[in-house]
């Protein structure tokens, strides 16, 4: 799905899926905390896709979450041998860091904070701010789309209408060409 579809699917679901990640089995959301610098740095030069939510940082602890801990290979080798419960429950929070030539693993650059979990329910933990990779972009909700059919809809979904929050939303547009970061309103 590209990306601007993606954006699309979880504003009309009004929910962020979670996934288990690379140290766990256990399900979490895991999400980016960027400044300018960081902005220009994963959109500019990693190739990330400008299309995304924005929220702020209580909205997240809010909601059980935080920043992730970047382990040291020791320490995260020392968890990996834990019970394999506790260790994938510590897994949902841990970024293996190693800058060394065996087995480098350097994540720092994303800044990744995670809420552990299956989802994120934007009723609940609504976003402050929204990402677009195109000026012109609006959100058209599908009036062809059914709940049920394409995806799980939360029940008072209604075709056609954009979720409540989304209005009050900051847009952000990332300018390719100028490699900047511009407030639409």
């Amino acid at each position: 799905m590209v990306p601007e579809r993606r954006l699309e699917e979880i504003i009309r679901t009004e929910r962020i899926q979670g996934f288990s990640t690379h140290w766990s089995y256990l399900p979490a959301v895991c999400l980016s905390e960027s400044r300018d610098d960081d902005i220009t740095h994963l959109l500019g030069e990693r190739g990330w896709q400008p299309w995304g939510l924005i929220f702020s940082a209580t909205a997240v602890e809010g909601a059980g979450g935080g920043p992730v801990w970047y382990a040291r290979t020791e320490q995260w080798d020392r968890i990996r041998d834990m019970d394999p419960a506790l260790a994938a429950d510590l897994g949902q929070w841990i970024v293996r860091w190693d800058t060394g030539q065996q087995r480098p693993s350097d994540w720092r650059h994303e800044r990744e904070w995670r809420i552990p979990g299956p989802f994120l329910n934007l009723r609940v933990f609504p976003p402050v701010g929204v990402l677009v990779g195109d000026i012109d972009w609006q959100f058209h909700p599908n009036d062809e789309l059914i709940p049920g059919c394409l995806g799980n809809y939360p029940e008072h979904w209604s075709p056609g209408y954009p979720p409540p929050w989304l209005p009050g939303l900051t847009r952000w547009w990332w300018d390719r060409d100028s490699r900047q970061l511009h407030r639409l309103g």
